[in-house]
């Protein structure tokens, strides 16, 4: 009985001290589907109406995909969603998209024609 309880208690002791290593960071990722009906530019880069995957990490980076290819990865300013509709899109009058709403948050595009990369 007594070596149960040893090899219980050493058990949860080594179990304690790796966890924090085991763990792996909390990452907060944002997904968001936008279905352009248009064409339409996002970070100089002109996409073909069709429906695309944004991805917000928690460091800026946002990620453009369609049919999971990486159409584009551009640093954005996040900001608080405010009083706007989540899960949306924000398209200027040009066709240059401003901003993605995302369920708590927004990424907008400071730079449109100069910011970001496109996906090779």
């Amino acid at each position: 009985m007594r070596n149960i309880f040893l090899s219980a208690l050493l058990t949860c002791l080594v179990l304690s001290l790796f966890s924090p290593f085991a763990v792996a960071k909390d990452k907060k990722e944002y997904l968001q589907i936008v279905n352009l009906k248009n064409e339409a530019t996002l970070a100089g880069k002109v996409l073909t109406p069709g429906k695309y995957t944004a991805t917000l990490s928690d460091d800026g980076i946002l990620t453009l995909s369609q049919k999971r290819v990486v159409v584009l990865k551009t640093q954005v300013d996040v900001q608080p969603l405010g009083f706007v509709n989540p899960n949306s899109f924000s398209m200027g009058r040009t066709g240059v998209i401003e901003e993605i709403r995302f369920k708590k948050e927004k990424a907008v595009f400071m730079n449109h024609s100069f910011a970001g990369s496109a996906a090779e």
